[in-house]
């Protein structure tokens, strides 16, 4: 570095650049000058170069990244997967850099229910790439841009094949349940297809149904409604008619009940009275007996002591009678 300094201050002396005596080339004249002015520039193209080379060498890879280092001259994929960090990488070459961090596509998509009907469907899912396929990924795909539109076509396809496999209805009424068989279609589905991803959850944030389907949902839903009112009212005017029916039968019980006591009194109050006639006459029939049987009377004469008996008794009587016989015959003129 001394002589180089040496030199730069030798070729800002005016003195050396002016040649004492005509040459007959200027490599006679300045020899010593050309040459270190040639060193000088060979070392400032050499720094130059390196410079370059240590800034085509050198990468920084963000904490959100992770990357494969691709020789692009010779055309040659590493084996190692790179992080976070400073790394060397060959001249001219870069990073295949992939995501650590989780993903989140969101899709809004047209699908068909079990039962024919169109279903839009607004769906997010999360995933992330298995580290461990990375190098196999880039060499199928390239890059991630690449992979993650493959994932993206193939997702759809298994969200639609969950869509398959339940109703318009379970749509509204089994939610939860429509939401973990297109988590299940879905993971299936990247599986099978060797995306190696790796599916962490999924939300059916929203469904669609065609305006005449939820019209004709709506008009189901208010005839249940209304049956339901009606089956209702049918019962609370059952209920109604029946607590009237109870009302009435207690009423008539009571009724019954009052008149089974005023017959048995009735027939109690007939009884004594006519076991107080039957006595009267049974008493008067043996008087009647008795007397006839010590006077010795017949029955004609017992009739007679009768009614002389009931007349005297009587204070007055009043006897009713035909009319005398007519006094004449003779026609009225």
């Amino acid at each position: 570095m001394a002589e180089v300094e040496r030199r730069l201050s030798d070729l800002n002396d005016e003195s050396v650049w002016s040649c004492s005596g005509v040459c007959e080339d200027i490599g006679e004249c300045c020899e010593d000058e050309v040459k270190g002015c040639c060193c000088i520039t060979w070392f400032c193209m050499v720094l130059i170069l390196i410079i370059i080379l240590l800034s085509c060498s050198l990468e920084t890879i963000d904490s959100t990244k992770q990357g494969i280092v691709y020789n692009t001259p010779q055309a040659i994929l590493g084996a190692s997967i790179s992080t976070e960090g400073l790394h060397f990488k060959p001249p001219f070459g870069e990073f295949l850099l992939w995501p650590v961090l989780t993903t989140t596509i969101s899709e809004k998509l047209n699908c068909l229910s079990s039962d024919g009907v169109t279903i839009t469907a607004t769906i997010a899912y999360q995933f992330t790439v298995d580290s461990t396929y990375l190098r196999q990924l880039t060499l199928d795909y390239s890059t991630y841009d690449n992979w993650l539109g493959f994932v993206k076509i193939k997702s759809r396809s298994g969200i639609r094949n969950a869509c398959a496999m339940h109703t318009a209805k379970q749509y509204q009424e089994q939610r939860g349940q429509v939401q973990i068989d297109m988590f299940a279609q879905l993971k299936l589905r990247l599986q099978n297809g060797n995306m190696r991803a790796n599916l962490l959850d999924l939300q059916l944030t929203q469904v669609d149904r065609p305006v005449s389907y939820e019209a004709a949902v709506d008009a189901k839903e208010s005839a249940k409604n209304y049956i339901a009112q009606a089956t209702n009212n049918r019962a609370q005017a059952i209920t109604i008619a029946e607590t009237e029916l109870l009302k009435i039968e207690i009423d008539a019980n009571k009724t019954l009940n009052t008149a089974a006591t005023q017959k048995s009194i009735t027939e109690k109050n007939a009884e004594a009275e006519a076991a107080v006639v039957y006595g009267r006459y049974v008493s008067q029939a043996q008087t009647y007996y008795t007397v006839r049987s010590n006077r010795s009377m017949t029955s004609e004469g017992l009739l007679a002591y009768i009614s002389t008996r009931l007349i005297d008794e009587l204070g007055n009587m009043t006897v009713g009678l035909e009319a005398p016989a007519t006094m004449s015959y003779k026609d009225e003129l």
